[in-house]
């Protein structure tokens, strides 16, 4: 195919250049091969993105915390600290989309193989029955047959949100990337911004085709045909900033945005005495959330980290072990369960020093384990080698 025919259709063509325009952005040169580079991208490992993909985790287990710990919802409404713990809050929230659209960004044209579905199942059906068993024999949850339903099927009886949406998706992948392979580049844009729309205005209405604010497979399909469309004309690697910086302000500047829209929307409900969090533009399927995703993997695309390289390639596998452990009931209940109140009692700089550092703990202790559970199972699967049976 004639390099600039398909130049003609690149995705996200006229958005980007006029990005460029107005922000200093500059292009790879067009003539480079689109065949060549996502066959490189193919056969090697994006190290920026698998920094990524442990930065976005510690800042879920940091959402977790404030979330979970109390913090967000018993701080005094337009206090100093209530505004710290949302702002925080808006920056992290964005890391589950993502990681969703790494998942198409990586997965586009891939094996999507039986083997590697099977060896992520065999670690949440680990975690999950292993720390089960930690939490009854300690009393920490309930001995009850539904929760021993639970623990032993995670996914059938959705223990963690993400990794059943993610076995559904599973099954798809291959489709999509046959649609996103065979549309061009003007109809893929106009399709991810009608869906997003589509899915916005639906979940304000409460419609049945709504995303449950981005906690379904739905969202999480369309978060994969995002990164597909990404990977298919190598958008990440083409764009380019002129001054450091640019991508990341960017991020801050949507965050700031998404957490500004919140507090308007709060104050305006407290004084018409509703009750409302005023959260219309801080869920995951939000133009805004979706964006500001957009920004940080950008930023974090053209990252080079080769001194740190081997590192990161071996933790980031661990990534997601680090979610699985960290929101299993036990945990949470242990942890998290409004145990990060008294944080509230410090300064606001004090109190989310208390959140990052309490994140670091808990994030580096799960990386840990998961790290040591891959080398168990690595052992295993010398002598036990049951992964062969899904070749």
């Amino acid at each position: 195919m004639d390099c600039k025919k398909t130049m003609a259709n690149c995705f996200f063509d006229s958005i980007t250049m006029a990005l460029c325009e107005m922000s200093g952005i500059s292009m790879v040169p067009r003539h480079v091969s689109c065949m060549n580079t996502q066959e490189k991208l193919l056969n090697k490992r994006i190290i920026g993105v698998d920094f990524l993909r442990l930065v976005c985790m510690y800042m879920i287990v940091v959402h977790h915390i404030l979330f979970h710990g109390g913090i967000l919802y018993q701080a005094e409404p337009g206090s100093t600290s209530y505004c710290f713990a949302w702002m925080l809050n808006t920056l992290c929230y964005c890391s589950v989309n993502a990681f969703g659209i790494i998942s198409g960004l990586v997965g586009y044209k891939s094996r999507h193989s039986t083997k590697g579905m099977m060896a992520l199942w065999l670690a949440v059906f680990f975690w999950s029955l292993l720390v089960g068993i930690i939490g009854w024999v300690f009393g920490i949850i309930p001995f009850t047959p539904l929760k021993v339903m639970t623990v032993c099927f995670p996914v059938t009886f959705g223990l963690y949100w993400y990794f059943s949406a993610y076995c559904c998706l599973y099954f798809i992948m291959p489709a999509i990337d046959v649609a996103v392979e065979h549309l061009s580049g003007r109809r893929l844009v106009a399709m991810i911004i009608a869906l997003l729309f589509m899915f916005f205005v639906a979940n304000r209405l409460q419609t049945s085709i709504g995303v449950g604010h981005g906690y379904r497979f739905v969202w999480l399909a369309y978060l994969y045909f995002v990164g597909a469309s990404l990977s298919k004309y190598n958008i990440c690697a083409r764009i380019q900033f002129s001054g450091k910086g640019c991508l990341a302000f960017g991020y801050f500047l949507t965050a700031l945005l998404v957490f500004a829209s919140h507090y308007l929307l709060l104050s305006l409900n407290r004084l018409l005495s509703r009750h409302n969090e005023g959260r219309l533009l801080s869920n995951y399927n939000s133009p805004f959330m979706l964006l500001e995703a957009l920004f940080l993997l950008t930023w974090f695309y053209g990252l080079k980290l080769k001194a740190l390289s081997h590192w990161i390639g071996k933790m980031s596998a661990c990534a997601f072990g680090i979610y699985i452990i960290h929101q299993h009931p036990t945990i949470e209940k242990a942890l998290f369960k409004d145990n990060a109140v008294w944080m509230l009692s410090y300064n606001p700089l004090a109190m989310i020093a208390c959140v990052l550092l309490m994140g670091w703990g808990i994030y580096l202790a799960c990386l840990l384990l998961e790290y040591y559970r891959s080398r168990l199972f690595l052992l295993l699967s010398k002598t036990i080698p049951i992964h062969k049976l899904f070749t």
